[in-house]
């Protein structure tokens, strides 16, 4: 934690590395949620320069590392809101079974085992959270993303790609999505999509949802993945959850 936060930037992007490595293990998901990690992780990206107000002059060279930074954490985050859906849909499956008084015990991953993910088990997590999410429910990790800014963040990301030339801006924009698309199970960020964002370097605001519109069309970039995410984000605004008991 204390590279995240006070190293030199090779530093905490081997940190930010490892951490995506781990989030799997709850054991060390909540170690890292405990000692405000999402904080760190945030704050790698929102004083780059991309995204710090005002005119900054900045080389290519600085530009290409900054942008490397925000496909290192993009993926970061991606890694870090599968695995609490992972653990959410646990969560809810055994809530289910309390209120259907179901006796057959809903196996869980042990501590000491990884959770694995592919993309066919995130589709399942994701319509098991969609069905049985509450619909007022508050879900930590999203509402933490929400107070630190990082959803302004992840839109800036998007929008800012529009003019990005570098190899990674296809991975970038797909990890953005795929982290806006679980967090778009939660009512609340459905609602903030629909808000106008400031765009760095834009006296514009654009909508959210638009954004992620133009992603869908290729607007942003060709290319079928990315499509493929950001029609995944609009899926889960248009769904929402379907229950309305609390958490």
């Amino acid at each position: 934690m204390w590279l995240l936060e006070c190293s030199h930037q090779s530093s905490r992007n081997n940190a930010i590395m490892f951490f995506g490595v781990t989030y799997p293990f709850k054991i060390m998901l909540d170690l890292f949620d405990s000692q405000d990690g999402l904080r760190l992780v945030l704050n790698s990206i929102s004083t780059l320069p991309n995204f710090l107000p005002g005119d900054n002059e900045t080389s290519e060279e600085e530009q290409a590392i900054a942008r490397q930074v925000i496909r290192q954490v993009s993926y970061n985050l991606k890694r870090y809101f599968e695995c609490h859906l992972g653990f959410l849909a646990e969560k809810l499956r055994r809530m289910q079974q309390v209120r259907e008084r179901d006796l057959q015990p809903v196996l869980g991953v042990p501590y000491y085992k990884p959770l694995t993910l592919d993309a066919e088990k995130l589709r399942e997590l994701n319509n098991t959270v969609l069905e049985l999410m509450p619909l007022w429910a508050r879900w930590h990790p999203v509402e933490k993303l929400i107070k630190l800014g990082g959803l302004h963040n992840l839109m800036q990301i998007c929008a800012l790609a529009f003019d990005w030339n570098f190899a990674g801006r296809a991975e970038t924009i797909k990890s953005v999505l795929e982290v806006l698309a679980i967090c778009a199970l939660v009512p609340r960020v459905q609602y903030l999509l629909t808000e106008r964002y400031t765009v760095k370097g834009n006296s514009n605001l654009a909508y959210g949802l638009s954004v992620i519109l133009s992603a869908a069309d290729g607007d942003i970039i060709t290319d079928p993945e990315v499509q493929r995410a950001a029609l995944f984000v609009i899926g889960n605004c248009v769904c929402g959850p379907l229950n309305r008991v609390s958490l």
